[in-house]
């Protein structure tokens, strides 16, 4: 399998709210981090529990994959651009402690993914979305 298929499978498990499929595709090691909240996290339980967390605030959520540029080997660098679409029906937790209250408001933010596939699996991730997007969508700031 080429890496851009690798780290697709996971986001297709991840809109799926396959939560088994979509650990079953990091490596043991893995890392994730997202710059706009500073979130950072190694290890294929606590990176699956972070992105999981953002389904409870977004039951829906799904990506929706506009560009993926990869090598077309099976390790290696994949970058997918993205967009993020569904609808906060549950709460948002923010990195700081912080909850706020479902809205009930659907967004559309664009992200980027940079992603290093070892061995057939994810090895790292980092995720770039625009966090002030989402906080205007959702009424929170101006």
């Amino acid at each position: 399998m080429r890496a851009d298929e690798v780290i697709l499978g996971a986001l297709d498990a991840f809109n799926s709210a396959d939560r088994a499929a979509w650990e079953a595709a990091l490596t043991h090691d893995c890392v994730y981090w997202e710059p706009c909240s500073n979130r950072r996290v190694e290890g294929r339980t606590e990176v699956t529990d972070l992105v999981f967390m953002w389904r409870t605030s977004w039951p829906d959520l799904r990506h929706t994959e506009t560009r993926t540029i990869a090598g077309g080997g099976p390790d290696g660098d994949v970058a997918v651009e993205t967009v993020w679409l569904g609808t906060q029906t549950g709460p948002l937790h923010t990195p700081d402690g912080q909850t706020f209250p479902a809205t009930d408001k659907q967004t559309v933010n664009p992200a980027a993914i940079i992603a290093t596939v070892r061995d057939g699996r994810v090895a790292s991730i980092h995720h770039y979305f625009d966090l002030a997007n989402l906080m205007r969508l959702l009424g929170l700031v101006e």
